[in-house]
């Protein structure tokens, strides 16, 4: 269930940030982000949140790996950001921003390792 999760946040980070970048590149000026793509990054937050919650809490203890902690504040940048492009045009922010997400995650479900503790 994470990594259907965590490939799910992935591939929604990477589609919303993959047309802003397209934008961006062709110089085109402010657009303010779609709906459907603020949608998008929402319901990719919640799948990050999810994620976040399943690596960090284990039976054991907290798991703190490099990449579960790397997971765990590119969810609150993600979010930080989401929350901010609903006031201003920040739209150029959320490339990388998503982007690091998203490799986040991939980077969560490719090397898991780290320890417990209690």
């Amino acid at each position: 269930m994470t990594t259907f999760l965590a490939l799910a946040a992935a591939l929604l980070y990477f589609g919303c940030a993959g047309p802003m970048a397209v934008h961006a590149l062709r110089g085109e000026s402010y657009r303010p982000v779609a709906p459907a793509m603020t949608a998008a990054a929402l319901v990719a937050l919640v799948c990050h949140a999810l994620v976040c919650y399943r690596l960090l809490l284990q039976p054991g203890g907290l798991h703190l790996s490099f990449f579960t902690v790397a997971t765990t504040i590119a969810w609150f940048i993600s979010l930080i950001a989401l929350l901010g492009s609903l006031r201003a045009p920040i739209d150029k922010l959320l490339i990388p921003v998503y982007g690091l997400a998203g490799l986040t995650l991939l980077g969560a479900l490719v090397w898991p390792g780290g320890h417990e503790t209690s």
